[in-house]
């Protein structure tokens, strides 16, 4: 869960700010990609009765706000305030949760765990279905991680931070 709080200034004849505070809940979506493996990345050694198997390094797979929910709202609301704009706060809201997740799971054992929960189901199933031994390595991941789209929300059109890090619509 992420608790993202945001300031707007609106900036026209009038100077007019206001605030919303979110509550955000993610799921990130993490493992190994199977389709990756080919005949290049499987050996076998016919003397040990084992198969190696070079698979993908784990990696971000997918992402989703399941739930989001503007909970503060101060400001605005006034004839000297009108422009304000709760449900592009709220899609803003929902970029930088998003952020957060995915920053929270490249820093945090996401990756790891999905690697060893990927590593058991694939080791396991091969072993039954071959009665042979089976050694998993991972193959280099990449030096920057490649985020998929679902986890990339775009900033509603027309927004940026300022210099005080307070967003302003620009059009």
């Amino acid at each position: 869960m992420a608790d993202v709080g945001l300031e707007v200034r609106y900036r026209g004849h009038i100077n007019c700010e206001y605030s919303a505070k979110h509550a955000a809940v993610g799921v990130i979506e993490a493992g190994i990609d199977l389709e990756a493996i080919n005949e290049d990345s499987i050996t076998y050694n016919f003397s040990e009765n084992s198969y190696s198997i070079i698979v993908p390094a784990p990696a971000i797979s997918s992402c989703r706000i399941e739930e989001i929910d503007q909970y503060i709202k101060l400001g605005g609301g006034t004839a000297t305030c009108f422009a304000n704009e709760w449900m592009d706060m709220e899609d803003i809201a929902r970029h930088l949760a998003m952020d957060r997740f995915v920053e929270e799971a490249l820093e945090d054992d996401t990756l790891d765990q999905a690697g060893k929960h990927a590593k058991f189901l694939l080791g396991d199933l091969i072993r039954e279905l071959t009665g042979s031994r089976v050694h998993i390595e991972y193959a280099e991941a990449p030096e920057e991680p490649i985020i998929p789209e679902s986890c990339q929300p775009k900033l509603p059109l027309g927004w940026r931070k300022d210099e005080e890090e307070k967003w302003i619509k620009t059009d």
